[in-house]
């Protein structure tokens, strides 16, 4: 009896075990035949990771491309990997021992966002997906560099995790890619010599600057790669609290679609912008010292509000939350969906200036910008709550992506994961709410505009090229954010910029994709008709642009370029406080809406009008 109460007993650990362990996401590499027995080298491991047998519905031509999944070195977790797909410029470029030529890693965000997603949604890889599946991708990035993709931190995508193995902060997700880097340049030792150009977007503006960070706290004899420039398109440099708020003023500036034009709105935005310490003054150089810290005043709304707002520690997810109908009584509002008001609304407020900050929703300005929009401004007031606003990509009331198939019945095809060597025990999905492990399941670290200053003068030392880059169209972190965070760092002496970012720069067809500047080591750009990512909606612009200014080194607005091509075209449709519009045009499904001529007039006149006032 004893012995089986005894079996009973360890039944049900391992059920309990196992249930927790599937809980906390609980996952393990997959030893595929052919596996070496060996430690990570070049001898049987490049073969071992060659995606040799067919893909799914790919019947194109494809790049030679290595995957699988590669140890992290996590101290008591063996279990601990990162998944990566690399794809080859040209055939045996991976696996060259006497190349020099550039390679790139691409880091998605979130944190918890796959970057196979990002190779398949975001035009990124050779293979994307379309309408109609799986397509080939004209705008590949392999077309000009070896490219790998890695998902990052362990346990998102493909990457495993062992129980209680998730990273607890950024230095964890720093040492961890580190200590992949190293194994990925045994299998692959020619790596080791060859610059290498690292790129992420979003919340990988967390992750690359504490592993740039890491990278220069080793010894030079200790590094495993070398770092030639690195880089993220719409970075979290800043609290997100702090950098979702900040700009909301420059966003309605660049889309006054999305007050419909209200003068009246306008302006009382522009009220709370002051009165919350928003306006800051930017200047080239920038002067006066350091900016004030901010703290975002909440109002009566408090947290109860979790659709827009990202103040967690994550970026891009999945929240739904009704938006309770408010009464701004604006003219526009005439002509939307009328709605029941919710007994819970508070008392209606009009758009006086007073001279106060609002009480219900403090100097959460963009919630109340963005709520506003949802419920007067059609056509958004025509969505049915704030998780089919794409805050990201705002000339797109539906995401622009939202006709794409999803990749998820692909990644997971058993055909699909015996061919790049997956994980078999865990389902691939595109995103995650990745699960801190530390006791309140965030991210406690810092925020790396708290140490870019030292970052920036490591970068200078050791000749590494930064980029910070923004899509116009983003009102999730807008362009101004970034632009405040690189006028608050100081490198080479200077605080910011010297000179205000004006240079066009065009396209492969000669169309102006956005404006460029360089200083010191540090390029920043804005790419026109993009938002937060910044590849889907325009591949060919920012493919230009990444080849000829991250991987390649393209003159056009380099500060100080001595006898270099500096030729240079400033936009003039620019505002004076640097501001560039947005499309005249909003899509809404199959609609493309537009406002009449004399609305769009009177607000332009007003809005110029207060610039003039405001920057005499």
């Amino acid at each position: 009896m004893p012995a089986i109460q005894t079996a009973l007993t360890l039944v049900f650990v391992i059920y309990h075990f196992a249930s927790f362990a599937d809980s906390r996401s609980w996952s393990s590499p997959h030893t595929y035949q052919g596996m070496p027995s060996h430690a990570y080298s070049e001898e049987e491991w490049p073969q071992y990771f060659e995606v040799a047998d067919p893909l799914p519905n790919v019947t194109w031509s494809s790049p030679r491309s290595f995957a699988g999944s590669i140890s992290t070195e996590t101290p008591n977790m063996p279990n601990n990997t990162l998944f990566f797909w690399g794809f080859e410029h040209l055939n045996g470029s991976i696996t060259s021992t006497n190349s020099s030529d550039p390679w790139m890693i691409y880091l998605a965000g979130g944190p918890g966002y796959s970057s196979m997603a990002s190779a398949l949604l975001e035009n990124l890889g050779p293979n994307i997906m379309s309408p109609i599946g799986v397509s080939p991708n004209e705008y590949s990035w392999h077309n000009f560099t070896d490219v790998f993709f890695v998902d990052s931190p362990v346990g998102t995508g493909y990457s495993t995790s062992g129980l209680g193995g998730a990273a607890g902060d950024e230095e964890r997700v720093a040492s961890d890619f580190l200590a992949f880097l190293e194994n990925l340049t045994k299998v692959f030792p020619g790596l080791q010599t060859r610059p290498l150009y690292l790129l992420g977007e979003s919340y990988a503006g967390r992750f690359i600057p504490y592993i740039l960070k890491a990278y220069f706290g080793l010894d030079a004899s200790r590094r495993s790669v070398k770092f030639r420039k690195v880089g993220c398109s719409s970075p979290a440099l800043l609290d997100a609290s702090v950098f979702e708020n900040i700009p909301i003023s420059q966003v309605v500036e660049t889309y006054p679609q999305l007050i419909g034009y209200d003068i009246g709105f306008f302006d009382y935005i522009q009220e709370q912008n002051h009165l919350c310490g928003y306006d800051l003054n930017l200047t080239y150089p920038q002067l006066g010292g350091k900016f004030p810290s901010l703290e975002v005043k909440y109002g009566n709304i408090g947290e109860r509000v979790h659709g827009f707002s990202r103040r967690s520690s994550s970026l891009i997810g999945h929240h739904r939350r009704t938006i309770a109908h408010k009464n701004f009584n604006s003219p526009w509002a005439k002509q939307t969906k009328t709605r029941p008001r919710s007994e819970n609304d508070p008392s209606s407020f009009n758009k006086t200036l007073a001279g106060e900050i609002n009480t219900y929703y403090g100097c959460d300005i963009r919630d109340m910008v963005l709520e506003y929009t949802l419920n007067n401004t059609y056509p958004w007031s025509e969505l049915r709550d704030a998780s089919y606003f794409d805050i990201t990509d705002i000339p797109y009331v539906n995401s622009p992506r939202a006709g794409l198939v999803h990749p998820q019945h692909w990644m997971n095809d058993n055909t699909t994961r015996s061919a790049i060597h997956a994980p078999v025990n865990k389902l691939w999905e595109s995103y995650i709410h990745y699960e801190w492990d530390n006791p309140e399941g965030v991210d406690p670290s810092s925020a790396p505009i708290n140490f870019m200053d030292e970052l920036m003068a490591n970068a200078t030392a050791d000749n590494v090229g930064i980029l910070w880059f923004s899509g116009n169209d983003d009102a999730l972190s807008a362009h101004f954010s970034l632009e405040v965070a690189i006028q608050n760092t100081t490198w080479g002496g200077v605080q910011g910029f010297a000179q205000r970012p004006n240079t066009t720069w065009y396209d492969d067809t000669g169309v102006p994709g956005g404006i460029v500047h360089e200083e010191r080591g540090l390029m920043y750009a804005l790419v026109y008709g993009a938002g937060h990512q910044i590849n889907t909606v325009h591949p060919e612009r920012v493919f230009a642009f990444v080849r000829d200014f991250f991987i390649g080194d393209m003159y056009v607005g380099l500060v100080n370029a001595t006898a270099k091509d500096t030729s240079t075209s400033n936009d003039p449709g620019a505002l004076p406080n640097g501001v560039v519009p947005g499309q005249r045009e909003i899509y809404y499904g199959s609609k493309n809406i537009t406002w009449p001529e004399v609305t769009v007039t009177a607000f332009n006149d007003h809005l110029l009008g207060t610039m003039m006032d405001r920057y005499q």
